[in-house]
Formats: C-alpha cells, structure tokens, sequence
C-alpha cells in the first residue's frame, strides 16, 4: 500500500476518534485542542518528527481532567498513531538508504572493472607507443604521429581514470604500482606503512608521478620510495627524452594538496629524468 494512503487512512481514524470522542464534553475545547494537535502533527510528522511527537504527548494533559468518569482516548490513539508513521517513516528511509548504497556499490564495481581492464590496455597502448617513438627507423613525420597517438591515449587514460575515481573503492600504494606493473610499466618500490592522515595525499603523488612519467618517458624505469614521513617517486632519463617537463596543473595541485596536509613538495628534473617528492614533518590537521 502506498505511502500517502496509509497515513491519509491513520489520519482518518484519529481525526474521527477524536471528534466523536469529544462529543461527549460539553466545552468544545477538547475538540478545538485536539483538532490542533492533530494538525499540527500532520504538519511536522514528515520533517519535524520530534515536534509531532511532543504535541501528541501534550495532547495527553487532556486525559488529566474529569469527565464524569469519562476518559479521552483519543489522546493515546494520537501518539501511537506518530509513533508508528515516525518508525515507518524511518523504516522507509532506511529502505531507501540501502537501495542507493547497493546501486552505489554495482556501480563501483563496474567502474572498478572498466577501469581495471580498458585502463590496463590504453596504458599498455601508450607505453608500446612511447617505445615505438623512441626507437629507430622513423622519420620525423612517423615519429611526429606516433607522439600524438601516444598523447592521445594517456590522455583517454586519464580521463577515464578521473571518471571511475570516484566510484572506485578506495586502493592502496602497493595496489597501484602493481597496476602500473601489470600495464607494462618498469617500476622498483620500497613501501612502509605511513599515517591515516597523509595516507590519501601519498598516494596521490605517487598516482600522479606515475601518470606523468607514463605520459611523459613511457620507457623510463621509476623509483618509488615510501617512507613513514617521505615519498618520492624518481623516473630515470628516457631514451630520446628530456625528462617530465614540471609546471603542469596536475603537480601545482598537488602541492597545495601536500602542503595543507603539513608537508613539503619538490617536483623537478634530476639527472636527466624527473623526481617528485612529497615530505611530512608535522602531524596532519586532515586532507582534502
């Protein structure tokens, strides 16, 4: 049954009770009164549930006064009746919740598989493509296109990353690198534990440092160190090119990132390859 025929149909046999319950008494202030509290319950049940509720317990004062040996039972009908629509009101709402935090739930798994099966190929595309670029027995035209193929898929790549990152579940630093591994990425890791409250900004840097150094030296092997209170991600020099080029948005936002969590950031070319560097000297005040 609906919701709104089931409280109509509450509604209706309190709002009867109580009239014919108060014909009984002469004064029409008990009908008045509980003609009020019954609206006024009606008004609040649905956003102001406590309100509805403190009315309808008010509405019992009536019960207090003589009646010739009459005793007004409309007054308990009325707080069963708030009682029972406020805990179904909350049931429906519970229902609700659940119902969206399943489709949430399907919908990250989804994502989580598209990610991890088309993300893994175009990443794969670029780093094949970043290689082809870099090696002999193209001209300058050949080599031109295959630069823009290579671009263009670590772009697809990171936007679809940016798409399924909100619904994914959350990974951990090790989770990543072994993803960037499995997409033909040459990366060496030291990884420790480090603090819940720079933990989300770690792993943004290194998740960053990767895609840059997957965009930008695709063959470039990569160092990724993580310390309790120190990350650096360094990516050696790429045969045929300079190394990541700083200044990019992504890294400006990162050090903002870095530096509201208490620590220091460092991004820039080292060796003829690329370091990022993220260090935490302070407790975090927490992330955003």
């Amino acid at each position: 049954m609906r919701t709104g025929v089931v409280e109509g149909a509450v509604w209706v046999v309190v709002t009867g009770l109580l009239v014919y319950d108060s014909l009984h008494n002469p004064v029409p202030w008990e009908l008045a009164g509980g003609l009020t509290a019954v609206a006024v319950a009606v008004v609040a049940i649905r956003r102001y549930p406590v309100v509805a509720l403190a009315v309808a317990v008010v509405s019992g004062v009536a019960m207090l006064f003589d009646y010739g040996g009459r005793v007004p039972m409309w007054p308990l009908v009325l707080m069963a009746a708030v009682v029972y629509l406020t805990r179904r009101q909350h049931v429906r709402r519970r229902a609700e919740q659940d119902a969206v935090q399943a489709r949430l739930k399907e919908r990250a798994r989804i994502a989580a598989d598209m990610h991890d099966s088309l993300g893994h190929e175009l990443t794969l595309i670029a780093v094949r493509a970043g290689v082809l670029e870099v090696s002999g027995g193209l001209d300058d035209s050949q080599r031109a296109a295959v630069g823009q193929v290579r671009e263009s898929v670590a772009a697809a790549t990171e936007r679809l990353r940016e798409i399924v990152e909100v619904l994914r579940e959350p990974e951990s630093v090790r989770d990543l690198i072994a993803r960037s591994v499995a997409s033909g990425m040459v990366v060496e890791s030291t990884v420790e534990d480090v603090p819940a409250g720079v933990e989300p900004v770690v792993y943004d840097v290194v998740r960053e440092a990767l895609t840059n150094a997957a965009k930008h030296a695709p063959d470039a092997p990569i160092v990724v160190t993580v310390t309790s209170n120190r990350v650096s991600v360094v990516n050696e020099p790429s045969s045929g090119q300079s190394g990541l080029a700083s200044g990019g948005s992504g890294l400006a936002g990162l050090r903002k990132r870095v530096e509201r969590a208490g620590g220091a950031f460092d991004a820039g070319p080292r060796d003829g390859g690329f370091a990022v560097t993220a260090t935490f000297t302070g407790t975090s005040e927490g992330v955003s």
